[in-house]
């Protein structure tokens, strides 16, 4: 029997356990369904190969596949000979794990480059913002000043006819009160 026959066979037999396994209700309940889909070989393979395709995850699997190609070397080599002999490649774990801090690394420094770049634009973004916010201000500011300043000059206007008219009512009055 293949592998494929097998990871069949036994989705088939959890799959029956699933359904012959109901609530109190004599349903079938869609969390076990669910629970046991997703404790099949083939769903476990699935999830497997889609967190694999990340590049450190990559190189962490093949270091553990070293470590343990080193323990199955030993005991073989303990079985037949009887005596432990310990051959491992350390240069190939030192290289994969030099190789991920060195990625690592690359990652965070451009990541770092990246973010120093964005503070520069969000320092002359502000630096524009904060230009264009005091023209604003004090283009206001300038506009009420000369605002202020005409009505100010209308008032004194006014004020000057009001006192000229208020003295030739005077005169008119104390032209009419000595005529009499």
């Amino acid at each position: 029997m293949s592998t494929e026959e097998e990871t069949q066979v036994e989705e088939q037999s959890v799959a029956s356990t699933v359904t012959k396994v109901d609530d109190s209700h004599g349903r079938s309940s869609p969390l076990r369904e669910l629970a046991a889909e997703w404790r099949t070989e083939k769903y476990i393979a699935k999830v497997q190969k889609e967190t694999i395709k990340s590049e450190v995850l990559c190189k962490i699997k093949e270091t553990t596949e070293l470590i343990k190609s080193f323990n199955s070397c030993n005991e073989k080599q303990n079985n037949s000979k009887g005596t432990v002999v310990e051959i491992f490649d350390w240069e190939s774990l030192y290289d994969i794990s030099s190789g991920i801090i060195d990625n690592y690394t690359s990652n965070v420094d451009s990541i770092l480059n990246e973010l120093d770049q964005l503070y520069r634009k969000q320092g002359v973004w502000q630096e524009a913002a904060f230009i264009m916010d005091s023209h604003r201000g004090a283009a206001a500011i300038s506009k009420a000043e000369e605002w202020m300043t005409l009505k100010e000059d209308h008032l004194k206007h006014k004020s000057s006819e009001l006192e000229k008219f208020a003295k030739d009512i005077g005169t008119t009055l104390e032209r009419l009160s000595s005529d009499k």
